[in-house]
C-alpha cells in the first residue's frame, strides 16, 4: 500500500517552489532548446535512477518540463525513455505514478507516431485511470485525454477496451469530469464505435 506518501499531497497540489522550479526549467528549455541537453541529461539520468522516490519524482517532473523545448534532441533518447516511463507507472508510490502520467502525456505527440508504443501506452494509462489513488486517477484521466487527441485513429482498434475501462471508471469514481470529457471526445471522433460499445454506460445512468 502506498498511502503513506499521500500525507505530502498538499505540497504537490499547491503552487510551490517545486512547481515554480519546473516552470522555470520549462522556460529555460524553450530558450536554450537542445543546447541544454548536454547539461541536464546526465543530471536526469542520475536522479531518475535514484532509489529515493522523492528524488526520482523530481527527475520525472524535470523530464516533463523540458519536453517541449528540447523535443528535437530528446527524440533519439525516447525509445529508451518511454519504456522506463511505463515501468514508473507501476511504482508503489502514488506521487511517482501521477507525475509519470503527466510526463508521458508531454511526449504524447512523439509517442503517437511510434506504432509499437500505441498499445502499451493506451493500456498502461487505462490501468492508471482505474488506479485506487484519486490523485493518480485524475492525472491518468488528464494524460489519457491528451493521448486520445494525439493518437486519434490509431486508437480505433482499442476502443472496446477504452470504453470498457471508462465505464468502470465512471462506476468507480461516481463520475469524474475528466473521464466525462474523454468519453465525449471519443463519441465525437468515433461515433459509430462509441454507439456499438455504449451499452456498458447505460447501466450507470
Amino acid at each position: 500500500d502506498d498511502d503513506d506518501d499521500d500525507d505530502d499531497d498538499d505540497e504537490y497540489s499547491e503552487w510551490t517552489l517545486r512547481k515554480c522550479s519546473a516552470a522555470a526549467l520549462d522556460i529555460i528549455a524553450s530558450v536554450y532548446r537542445d543546447n541544454l541537453l548536454p547539461i541536464i541529461l546526465p543530471l536526469l539520468k542520475q536522479v531518475l535512477g535514484s532509489d529515493n522516490w522523492v528524488v526520482q519524482e523530481s527527475g520525472m517532473l524535470a523530464l516533463g518540463a523540458i519536453s517541449e523545448g528540447c523535443l528535437n534532441g530528446m527524440m533519439q533518447h525516447l525509445p529508451e525513455i518511454v519504456p522506463f516511463l511505463f515501468s514508473c507507472l507501476e511504482s508503489p508510490r502514488s506521487l511517482v505514478r501521477s507525475i509519470t502520467c503527466w510526463t508521458l502525456s508531454r511526449y504524447a505527440e512523439w509517442v503517437a507516431r511510434q506504432p509499437n508504443f500505441i498499445q502499451p501506452t493506451t493500456y498502461k494509462l487505462l490501468e492508471r485511470v482505474l488506479d485506487n489513488n484519486k490523485r493518480v486517477q485524475e492525472a491518468a484521466c488528464s494524460a489519457f485525454a491528451t493521448w486520445e487527441e494525439e493518437a486519434k485513429d490509431h486508437l480505433v482498434g482499442h476502443l472496446p477496451i477504452i470504453l470498457q475501462s471508462l465505464a468502470q471508471a465512471f462506476d468507480k469514481y461516481q463520475v469524474d469530469e475528466n473521464c466525462d470529457g474523454i468519453c465525449a471526445r471519443v463519441a465525437l471522433t468515433h461515433p459509430l464505435c462509441f454507439l456499438d460499445s455504449f451499452p456498458p454506460f447505460l447501466s450507470l445512468s
